[in-house]
């Protein structure tokens, strides 16, 4: 009977040496890829009064100067008293409160906007 497969010659010994270099085989090893360094934005939770705080224009270390301007949420505040209350005066008093009213935060130095606080 014949054999079922053809006869096969010996395998070569495994390699034991060194790996080679990168280059060996033709092939050229990449350049290094290029990472950027990371960008750090630190972010400051404006509220209804100064804060201190990097510009993010002058990049100088300030306090903020704070515009209070009448906003939807006193609005909405004042019509809320008014329904609940009624209209016997107090519904205006979130137009005398500064926390009632939206918040500009500038900067003293180069006078940019850096955020605005608003109630609604």
């Amino acid at each position: 009977m014949a054999a079922p497969y053809p006869a096969t010659q010996p395998m070569p010994p495994y390699p034991t040496g060194p790996p080679p270099p990168p280059g060996a085989y033709g092939m050229q090893q990449p350049p290094p890829a290029y990472v950027p360094p990371p960008v750090i934005i630190k972010t400051t939770a404006l509220g209804s009064h100064p804060c201190t705080m990097q510009c993010s224009h002058c990049q100088a270390m300030i306090t903020t100067n704070v515009s209070y301007t009448t906003g939807v949420g006193a609005w909405v505040i004042c019509l809320l008293i008014c329904f609940f209350v009624g209209p016997w005066g107090c519904c205006f008093i979130p137009f005398c409160v500064d926390s009632c009213k939206d918040a500009t935060h500038t900067c003293p130095n180069c006078h940019a906007t850096l955020g605005t606080k608003t109630v609604m």
